[in-house]
């Protein structure tokens, strides 16, 4: 016996059967993406793009820049990243192409946390921004929050 329950008609269904229970669902490879990505205005030396907001908080923590409750709470938040979010296995083919992490839209619980991270940043004179692409580039790592990729071609990764 199989039960087929269709949540989303051609999408999205339940099924389960006298062994096991398991979702199917179909993506649409037409079907565009969001990816979001948060980054300070200076340049990191490897990849030459924005670094990134990881970055932007471990250089601070470093150089001393944010201490006191800003500085445990921004620790506090690395060690969630730490434990809710794997490290990428690869971050480029090789020196010369290094990858840009980017954030699934969908990760909502993981940008809420950058978003405290941010506001901690700025409140300490470091400014982030946002950025969104749906063309990340070529696809290095993925999992299921974020991604990482190489982009296509300098200056053909869009930001919003």
């Amino acid at each position: 016996m199989c039960t087929v329950l269709s949540c989303i008609p051609g999408r999205l269904a339940f099924v389960e059967t006298e062994d096991e229970r398991f979702i199917l669902e179909r993506y649409d490879p037409l079907e565009k993406r969001e990816y979001v990505r948060f980054v300070i205005g200076r340049k990191d030396e490897d990849s030459q793009v924005e670094q990134g907001v990881f970055q932007a908080a471990a250089q601070a923590l470093e150089w001393q820049s944010i201490t006191g409750s800003d500085a445990d709470e921004l620790n506090e938040l690395r060690a969630w990243f730490s434990k809710n979010l794997e490290r990428p296995t690869s971050f480029g083919r090789d020196k010369l192409r290094l990858g840009i992490c980017w954030f699934k839209t969908g990760s909502t619980e993981h940008i809420s946390r950058i978003w405290e991270m941010v506001n901690i940043l700025e409140r300490n004179g470091i400014y982030v921004k946002k950025i969104r692409t749906d063309r990340p580039g070529y696809v290095i790592y993925e999992d299921e929050w974020q991604l990482v990729a190489e982009p296509f071609r300098k200056g053909t990764m869009p930001g919003r």
